[in-house]
């Protein structure tokens, strides 16, 4: 497997954490990545993703995104997502594609005739009241592929055995974060924790699974309840739930996974 898929592997088992038991502990960085991401599937993947933002314990937001994704023979990874509701019938839509050089991010609008290109001045912007931002669309997937994992300490936390490795941005990958740690449970290999730091060194967002609220499709375990919080804004939190996750779905996708696609779904 060359780099470039394995990355993108990567990245999809921390977005949608599907992966089977570890039976011992793991001794290398490879064992970890290959426990992690052994049953992602190349083909076509779709589910619904809900989000919720608090502010203290006062529901602000809610939600509904319908995703569709893709991972290419040669690693590269596309995400196409919509809002479902509450806005049914205006759609906003966005097309991540990344393969192992860069990442690209448009955004279709329902008054517009085509998709446009996301300005860098832009993709700090959160979206729709909640914590989740352009950053998280474009350069958390696109710091990933582009990183240079590598082992760290491990950990215990609430009571469970952790990996930790550490994935710093290749040299000349520009990113707003200088690096990200993750957390992985010894006991499945199921991802427990993503810190994302900045340029400073700072903690700047924390995604953390819950891993009680998890089930097994088509063989493969599923983390359903995550929940990012803004460092900066410690009163605010948002909840993410992933629901009816899918394999295998090329039947369901739109004939091409571009802008024409985007346009059409």
């Amino acid at each position: 497997m060359n780099r470039s898929s394995r990355a993108s592997m990567l990245l999809t088992a921390f977005c949608l954490a599907w992966m089977l038991p570890a039976s011992a502990a793991l001794e290398s960085t490879e064992d970890i990545i290959q426990c992690m991401t052994a049953h992602v599937p190349q083909q076509a993947f779709s589910l619904q993703v809900g989000l919720e933002a608090y502010e203290g314990d006062t529901l602000t937001q809610r939600v509904l995104l319908d995703v569709l994704g893709e991972l290419g023979p040669k690693g590269q990874l596309t995400l196409m997502t919509r809002t479902a509701a509450p806005y049914s019938g205006t759609a906003q839509r966005y097309l991540l594609r990344r393969d192992a050089s860069r990442s690209a991010l448009h955004v279709l609008q329902p008054d517009w005739r085509r998709a446009r290109q996301v300005p860098a001045d832009l993709r700090d912007a959160t979206l729709w009241g909640t914590d989740v931002s352009l950053h998280e669309l474009q350069e958390v997937v696109g710091l990933i592929p582009r990183s240079v994992v590598s082992r760290g300490q491990d950990a215990t936390q609430d009571g469970r055995r952790l990996y930790v490795l550490d994935l710093r941005p290749a040299h000349g990958s520009p990113t707003r974060y200088a690096r990200m740690e993750g957390r992985i449970d010894m006991a499945t290999c199921l991802p427990v924790q993503l810190d994302l730091y900045g340029q400073d060194g700072a903690l700047i967002k924390r995604l953390q699974a819950d891993l009680s609220q998890r089930s097994v499709e088509d063989g493969r375990l599923v983390v359903h309840s995550w929940t990012i919080q803004n460092m900066a804004t410690p009163q605010r939190r948002t909840r993410i739930y992933l629901g009816d996750v899918r394999f295998d779905v090329n039947a369901h996708r739109p004939t091409s996974m571009d802008l024409r696609g985007l346009h059409h779904w």
